[in-house]
């Protein structure tokens, strides 16, 4: 498979340096890439409309549409969950500013090939994990959909309900069976009757969750202090693969 990655910063020199040390990156692990260059959040925009990228190197200090309008439009215009978001910055002022976009990391200039190469084994990793599948049997026939692409299954008696980023596929069978197949790739009970994606969850809070859709989802009173252990091993987690 071929990566295609977008780097957006004023400066040339960043965008030059980051390729350079991509292109040793990428030959040490074996792994095919494509890189585009943009000098402004517009431009980016714009050829997001027409291209599909699975990371992208945002400079906050943007002039006029900066990183984090850049990364809202991905998220909120494009509906875009599944490209990973990397955040460049020379100041450390903006990491609360960037949790709704929810990046893979946020790096902070002077940019070394150290800090990239931990940041791309990440991408990754994740990448690897995004192109899981799940079969479910609608009318006697095999459907495959791609983890990476529900946002929640919900059950009503006998169904169960995959909300996904393009339609709502019903079939039989029981959360609990659904859950044993997709337990390891970030999906998890927040009521007997949903289980969500956490890449797609916009917001927490201890009563309910919010996700990407605007989707209102309650965290049953039993499961509370359960969801909110989940929550903060998950946030250990990306603290500590240098995700904000």
């Amino acid at each position: 498979m071929r990566y295609k990655i977008a780097i957006c910063d004023d400066e040339s020199q960043i965008c030059f340096l980051i390729q350079n040390h991509l292109k040793q990156i990428f030959r040490e692990r074996i792994v095919d890439y494509e890189v585009d260059c943009f000098t402004s959040g517009e431009e980016l925009c714009e050829q997001m409309e027409k291209a599909d990228y699975d990371l992208v190197f945002l400079d906050i200090e943007l002039p006029k549409m900066d990183g984090v309008d850049v990364g809202n439009y991905i998220r909120n215009k494009l509906h875009d969950n599944t490209i990973q978001i990397a955040y460049i910055s020379s100041q450390e002022k903006y990491s609360m500013r960037l949790f709704d976009s929810r990046p893979i990391n946020f790096l902070i200039k002077p940019l070394t090939q150290e800090a990239l190469a931990k940041l791309i084994d990440t991408f990754l990793d994740i990448s690897g994990s995004m192109k899981k599948s799940i079969v479910i049997n609608i009318n006697r026939e095999h459907k495959r959909i791609m983890l990476s692409d529900i946002i929640y299954f919900t059950s009503d008696g006998r169904t169960v309900t995959a909300a996904t980023t393009n339609d709502n596929y019903i079939f039989y069978n029981t959360l609990k069976s659904v859950y044993n197949e997709v337990k390891d790739d970030y999906f998890f009970f927040v009521h007997k009757s949903y289980l969500v994606n956490y890449r797609f969850i916009r917001k927490y809070t201890y009563k309910e969750i919010i996700m990407s859709t605007e989707e209102h989802i309650p965290i049953s009173r039993n499961r509370r202090p359960q969801i909110k252990n989940i929550f903060f091993e998950l946030k250990k987690e990306e603290l500590n693969n240098g995700c904000v």
